[in-house]
């Protein structure tokens, strides 16, 4: 995919809107990709992080827990291509 960096940037930016629709919806969409596309997206999966950080302090629990289980499932790839 020549495009998931920048596809994984709009995500990025989309994960600092204020509607909270906006960014559960967001992170549905990051969780499919790195189910979907898995050890194939780590090499481009930097452009996501610094949003899934600042969703780890968000205000509401769902986008926190949802965020800890994103960085959860990137850990279990890198780890993964590790072994």
């Amino acid at each position: 995919w020549p495009h998931l960096r920048e596809v994984l940037e709009l995500l990025n930016r989309l994960l600092a809107d204020t509607n909270f629709k906006i960014t559960l919806t967001t992170l549905s969409i990051v969780g499919d990709l790195l189910h979907r596309w898995g050890p194939q997206i780590i090499s481009v999966v930097g452009a996501i992080v610094p949003g899934l950080v600042e969703k780890l302090g968000d205000n509401k629990i769902v986008v926190r827990q949802t965020s800890a289980k994103l960085f959860f499932h990137i850990f279990k790839i890198v780890q993964k291509l590790r072994t």
